[in-house]
């Protein structure tokens, strides 16, 4: 996700009158920025991590807890 999208959806979520416990979304809107700005929120969120993508506490909690695929 990028900024601009980050900043979107946080002016979007002051019109959101029941927040979400939980936020499940594609690898292609995952990044740390968005993770830490639901943590802040408190919401949990729960996303795919992207190939390659390796730095961020939230995002090697991802890497350790998402099922990985049974080959």
């Amino acid at each position: 996700m990028r900024k601009d999208e980050l900043k979107m959806l946080q002016s979007l979520w002051k019109k959101v009158r029941e927040k979400p416990t939980t936020f499940v979304y594609d690898k292609k809107g995952e990044s740390e920025l968005f993770h830490e700005w639901l943590e802040e929120q408190g919401i949990r969120s729960i996303a795919s991590v992207r190939k390659g993508a390796r730095k961020g506490r939230i995002r090697r909690k991802l890497m350790k807890n998402f099922p990985k695929k049974d080959l």
